[in-house]
């Protein structure tokens, strides 16, 4: 189970929406120390992950257009809806193929208490309590130690793998852009100034890439000096733009370290998942060639060759 929050952005609008995925800030404004209901994950690879209900109404399916997405195949499109209403949580199954059930019951209509277990699907379960602001962010560091890299913040390989595989199950159809990118150089940045400062260069450079990131995108650390995002709805296209900004992005951000201006350039690998297939690995072994060709080209570069071409 993958539970995503709605991305809220289209091919045309790809810089400026907040980040959810990544700073995952849904608590309200003011702080009051009252405890609040939340949705907590117990299963799947974001077991731990902690959602506010924070909103009126809360649809909830597979659907990207659902308040909250579950990367699920048994889970339907438009699955459950809550009501929120004076704290109180009331949960409607919306006729849902395979249903929800609530603590092992059968559910249609019920209005949810504290340490109830609710299961969309045949495996998304969740436990619903009420919780103050600092038992979720607590609860969030925990979370973030399990899926995050620590040194740059983004998520970390092994938790951008499983997601991706998820969403490619059950969003096939949909376009998306798989961007790979390096550092170029990035051995001479340690050699030079020392690792200490190498990791502020990868720090810095997570930075910028998350800005660019919305909704539902991922953007991980894939290892080293390499990153990985997934940009949804975008075409190849699409994603060979955000790719060219990025890319200007950094080579026009230095970082001032020491005393000292290391500028950094990037190299990007553009791929579609309308290439891939829904083949996980395929989109990501695309990604690579590319970066492969963008590097072989000269670095400081963007290549998106189509699938046919020799890589």
């Amino acid at each position: 189970m993958v539970v995503l929050k709605r991305p809220g952005a289209t091919e045309d609008d790809t810089s400026g929406d907040e980040q959810l995925l990544l700073n995952d800030q849904e608590d309200v404004a003011d702080d009051d120390g009252r405890p609040r209901p939340c949705l907590i994950a117990i299963s799947g690879p974001d077991s731990g992950r902690t959602t506010s209900l924070d909103q009126r109404e809360i649809l909830i399916g597979r659907s990207h257009e659902c308040d909250i997405q579950i990367l699920d195949r048994t889970v339907s499109r438009h699955h459950a809806r809550l009501y929120v209403i004076s704290g109180d949580v009331e949960l409607f199954d919306l006729d849902s193929r395979d249903g929800v059930t609530v603590n092992g019951e059968r559910a249609q209509r019920c209005r949810l208490a504290p340490e109830d277990i609710i299961r969309f699907g045949r495996s998304s379960s969740f436990r619903f309590a009420y919780v103050t602001k600092a038992e979720k962010d607590s609860l969030q560091k925990l979370f973030d130690l399990a899926v995050r890299d620590p040194l740059t913040g983004l998520f970390n390989r092994n938790y951008f793998t499983t997601v991706l595989d998820r969403l490619l199950s059950v969003t096939s159809d949909r376009p998306a852009a798989m961007l790979m990118l390096d550092l170029d150089h990035f051995k001479q940045v340690n050699d030079s100034f020392g690792h200490p400062v190498g990791d502020l260069v990868l720090a810095h450079i997570a930075n910028l890439l998350a800005a660019e990131t919305r909704g539902q995108d991922l953007a991980a650390r894939y290892g080293g000096e390499e990153f990985l995002m997934l940009l949804h709805n975008l075409s190849l296209d699409g994603g060979v733009r955000v790719a060219e900004r990025i890319r200007n992005t950094v080579e026009s951000s230095p970082l001032f370290a020491g005393g000292e201006k290391i500028a950094m350039t990037v190299s990007i690998g553009v791929a579609s998942t309308l290439e891939a297939g829904g083949d996980s690995r395929l989109l990501v072994e695309l990604a690579d060639r590319r970066l492969a060709m963008a590097k072989h080209q000269g670095r400081n570069r963007t290549c998106a060759l189509a699938v046919s071409d020799p890589g």
